[in-house]
């Protein structure tokens, strides 16, 4: 799997801020009702960015049919401007 970022940007908080500002645009902007990030297991830094971003655990389970299990995390829109 690729990584988003140069391992020399990795532990800057640029994913975390990335991540932050997705969630504020799809909510604020795109009026969306639910926003879903997944994360490889072993991949604790991206759980702790969705974390950050303020999306929480829902289910481990394959992203694809007969694929790896992946940590989903999810975040309402309700959630979002109640938090």
């Amino acid at each position: 799997m690729d990584t988003a970022f140069f391992p020399a940007y990795w532990g800057k908080g640029i994913a975390t801020e990335a991540a932050v500002q997705v969630v504020r645009y799809g909510f604020e902007v795109l009026k969306m009702n639910k926003i879903i990030g997944i994360a490889m297991s072993a991949n604790l830094a991206s759980v702790k960015v969705l974390q950050k971003a303020g999306l929480s655990f829902d289910k481990l389970a394959p992203y694809e049919e007969g694929g790896e299990d992946v940590q989903w995390y999810s975040l309402s829109r309700d959630e979002y401007f109640s938090g």
